[in-house]
Formats: C-alpha cells, structure tokens, sequence
C-alpha cells in the first residue's frame, strides 16, 4: 500500500482539504517560515483543516544559505509556538549557494531545531552531494528526499534510505490551486502508526468513579457544590428529607 502525502505552501492557495482526503492523502507537510522573518500566511489554515480531516501534519522551512542560521532556526520555532506537529519539523535545504560553507550553516540550523521538536532534513541527491558534500553529521536525521522522474530514489550519503521521497511536484487534483507536490512514506507500512503518532483505538471517554453505598442509618453530611450535585445525591442515597447546600 503507498502511504501518500503532499507538501504545501502558500503557492497551492487555499487548499482543499476534504478533497485532498477524498484522494487518499494521509498525510502533509506544511511550509510554516522562511528566512529569519518570512511566515507562511497560508500555515494556521492549512494546520487547522489537516487537523479537522484527520490528516497527521509536520511542517518546513526554507533554508537561505546567506542568512544567519540562528536567526532562521527562531524565526521557524517562533512560528511553531502552540503546534505539536505529528510528523515533526524539517529543514528545506536547496537554495542554490557558492563558495559557502553551506553543510556547516545547515548544522547549526539543525542543531538549534532539534531542541523543539523531530527534526529531519529535505533535500535532493545534487544538493546534497555537491553543496552539502555528503557531510556526516546529516546522518542523525531523517531524510525527505526529492527525487523526480525515477523508478526508484536515489539516496545520497551519508544516508542509506529516505524516509520520505517527494517523488512528483506535478500533482493535480488533489485540493490544490495548481500543480502541488506528491511524496511516499518509505518504510514499511507496519511501521507508519509509530512515525506519525496515530492509532486506531478509539478514544476513552472520562472514568467517573463510583459512589460508595452507605448505610441508611448513617449520619451523613454533604458539600453540595451545585443543583445537579444535590440531585444526583438526593437520587443514589433515596434521601427522604431535604439537604441544605452550601455553595462553593
């Protein structure tokens, strides 16, 4: 079975998320910052729809090698506040950059992220060959790989598989306003409740523990808190004479 999700930004328009769920899309990955100030203006809506659908979310940004990589991490974490994103966070890393230490600014920027949330990183075999040089320390995260046109990805070092591959960005139909970005969950199907924190047991509803039964001859006295209390008081003890509330 092929796990499908899409990416989307503020270049898709206003999504159609029922849509997007009609065709099978189980997932999404959502542009929330770029650079050090630039936020998604599309990313609140797109959050809350995937979340009304039941569509598990994580969300990206864009990377700019010649920004201060700091400054970006906040700027991607400050967007976030309040979201707890199912998928985790991602960095976008494909702007094209020359004689930059691009490999060593992207770890900082990673480094910071991570303290938040997931973090995994979004690329392409080219990027990550010849501008991040197949850096190492890429490794520790998980890789969103983008790779069109192929039978099958191919996955750059220092990785040894994707864990999603973005493998079209000429997606139509799918609830999008133009072309929008296709993507595949790479492992085992078995193992995709656990990457996106979902399950299929049903919620519990609130355990209201029971009331003790006490003897009718009992003395008894009561805080009464409210007239449903008193009611639900007068109907489980059968009380036969009236009981004085006092509220709190």
């Amino acid at each position: 079975m092929t796990i499908l999700g899409v990416d989307v930004s503020h270049w898709q328009g206003t999504m159609d998320w029922d849509v997007a769920k009609s065709k099978g899309v189980q997932f999404a990955i959502i542009k929330a910052a770029e650079g050090t100030t630039w936020r998604d203006d599309q990313f609140k809506r797109n959050v809350a729809e995937c979340k009304r659908v039941g569509i598990p979310w994580g969300a990206y940004h864009y990377f700019y090698p010649t920004l201060n990589a700091i400054a970006q991490a906040n700027n991607f974490i400050d967007a976030m506040m309040g979201f707890a994103p199912d998928l985790g966070i991602w960095g976008d890393f494909e702007q094209p950059a020359t004689g930059m230490d691009v490999a060593g600014l992207a770890h900082g920027f990673m480094d910071e992220i991570k303290k938040y949330y997931p973090a995994g990183i979004y690329t392409s075999p080219g990027y990550a060959r010849y501008t991040m040089n197949g850096a190492a320390w890429m490794k520790e995260f998980p890789l969103w790989l983008a790779n069109y046109d192929v039978a099958a990805p191919s996955i750059p070092l220092p990785w040894t598989e994707a864990v999603i591959w973005q493998y079209s960005s000429k997606g139509v139909g799918y609830g999008s306003e133009g072309y929008i970005d296709l993507n595949k969950f790479m492992r085992p199907d078995s193992e995709w409740a656990a990457f996106a924190g979902v399950t299929d047991e049903p919620e519990q509803p609130p355990v209201t523990p029971p009331i003790t039964e006490i003897p009718v001859e009992a003395h008894i006295e009561f805080t009464v808190t409210d007239k449903a209390h008193l009611t639900r008081l007068w109907q489980q003890f059968q009380l036969e004479h009236p009981v004085s509330s006092t509220p709190q």
